[in-house]
């Protein structure tokens, strides 16, 4: 990270030193814009959440590497928007959803290759992690959630689960969701890439 005098730089050097104000000031000023770009495209508030906490990992292992060289006119939330956007995407085509986000911040702001890599590297190894512990669910849950993650609504599940009422199907598809997300984020290999 070389100096050019600018409050980004300034910023960078709060997120390497993991300078607890720097991070405040963060999730105070560059949080909004993700999240509406999440929320905006077929994404949830815990989406949002996840994929800033992922940005910011990404600057901050770059920051700490002295890897990251922002131009004198970058701000910190350009940066921060331009790589959320590129997860996003990675997440969205992953689960092969459509977006329509324009290319505006990939026109004024090229991310470096580095930073690309660090993105395409960490997906992987959430997504790796992530069928680890899918492929260990049982049957009944993994049924149901690839039928949920098909589209199908909760009435043609329960019809096709021969589960008692469209409710019963709602609640099993509830506690299969937060047994695998409890047993991901326990997870000390997914742990670590946080």
């Amino acid at each position: 990270m070389k100096s050019s005098g600018n409050d980004s730089e300034e910023v960078l050097k709060g997120i390497a030193e993991a300078k607890s104000e720097t991070l405040e000031m963060i999730y105070r000023n560059c949080y909004l814009p993700v999240q509406r770009l999440v929320i905006n495209n077929s994404g949830t508030y815990a989406d949002a959440e996840d994929i800033f906490q992922d940005t910011v990992t990404i600057v901050f292992r770059r920051a700490r590497q002295d890897e990251l060289q922002l131009f004198a006119d970058t701000k910190i939330c350009t940066l921060l928007y331009a790589i959320a956007r590129k997860l996003w995407l990675q997440k969205l085509t992953y689960l092969k959803r459509e977006i329509a986000v324009g290319q505006e911040i990939e026109d004024v702001f090229e991310i470096p290759q580095v930073i690309k890599n660090e993105i395409a590297g960490l997906e992987s190894m959430k997504q790796r992690i992530c069928q680890k512990h899918f492929l260990q669910m049982t049957g009944r849950c993994r049924m149901l959630m690839k039928l949920f993650m098909k589209g199908l609504k909760m009435k043609e599940i329960a019809e096709i689960m021969d589960f008692d009422s469209e409710d019963q199907a709602k609640t099993a598809k509830y506690r299969c969701k937060k047994t695998l997300a409890n047993q991901i984020m326990n997870d000390k290999e997914y742990q670590a890439l946080l």
